[in-house]
């Protein structure tokens, strides 16, 4: 139901039951263009580990604060807010 990218995502999305993707790394297996076209279909969510940068296609996105990762979660569809 829902896709995380960047730090630690693949953990994080076996334990929250969402996908996990990257688009660069060992670990890359969509692209920027994927990603952004799933933000069109479910939540997504970019992770930014400490002193990290978040990822061109997510600066826009609204940033959150969890524990020592930055959470920026992709605007919905519908344009409508983002549950909190």
């Amino acid at each position: 139901p829902c896709l995380l990218t960047g730090h630690e995502a693949i953990p994080l999305g076996y334990y929250t039951g969402c996908s996990s993707g990257n688009i660069g790394g060992n670990n890359a297996n969509m692209t920027e263009g994927e990603i952004l076209a799933t933000a069109r279909r479910m939540p997504v969510a970019a992770l930014t580990g400490p002193g990290g940068t978040p990822p061109r296609y997510a600066r826009s996105w609204t940033p959150h604060r969890v524990s020592d990762l930055q959470v920026r979660v992709a605007p919905p569809a519908d344009g409508t807010a983002a549950p909190r």
